[in-house]
């Protein structure tokens, strides 16, 4: 009986080492795969970063151009443009004074 018991000891510490092993196989592999994946985070990152700055930087030119246009017409017909701004105060006024 001690050599049958032996032999299941030396069998279950085989399947023991063998699922070690394999476990920190797919651990090594795990972490290549993380590596991998924060690399690429990290590219996207980078390029969606570079894409909003080129965005912000068209925004604020046409939002300058937008306000010199304004500011272009205002000075050309003033009185015309304080008409405006009154109408859209009146307008503003009626419709906050029906909600409250």
């Amino acid at each position: 009986m001690a050599v049958k018991k032996n032999t299941v000891e030396s069998d279950n510490d085989s399947k023991t080492n063998a699922q070690a092993k394999t476990r920190e196989e797919y651990l090594k592999k795990l972490n290549a795969l993380i590596e991998e994946a924060e690399a690429k985070l990290g590219d996207t990152l980078g390029e969606l970063s570079k894409k909003a700055e080129e965005i912000k930087g068209v925004a604020e030119y046409q939002m300058k151009e937008s306000l010199e246009e304004a500011e272009e017409h205002i000075r050309k017909n003033p009185l015309s443009s304080v008409a405006i701004a009154a109408g859209v105060g009146f307008v503003l006024g009626l419709l906050l004074n029906r909600r409250g």
